[in-house]
């Protein structure tokens, strides 16, 4: 018997990408100093500026994934995938 892949459209990704990005801003940044637009190409620096151990840390601690300042270049769809992919099974607040 022939395994199903279901592939998703680009509007269910995209969809299911936003809401992961909704939690992860949710979860990583206080309330009063959260961005509420991030444009696709942007990066961690491009939306915050002098946070970097707090972040990192907050990202440890909702997700028990371990990142450095580095990751803060990528493209922040790029890092939500990588800390998604790395969940160690720890519940986003939010």
């Amino acid at each position: 018997m022939a395994t199903k892949i279901l592939k998703l459209t680009d509007s269910l990704k995209s969809s299911k990408q936003n809401d992961l990005l909704e939690k992860f801003l949710n979860s990583v940044f206080d309330e009063g100093g959260r961005p509420y637009f991030v444009p696709d190409k942007a990066s961690l620096y491009d939306i915050t500026c002098g946070n970097e151990k707090k972040i990192i840390s907050r990202i440890n601690r909702t997700y028990g994934v371990s990142v450095i300042e580095e990751y803060f270049h990528w493209p922040i769809c790029e890092l939500i995938d990588f800390i998604s992919r790395n969940e160690k099974g720890c519940k986003i607040n939010g």
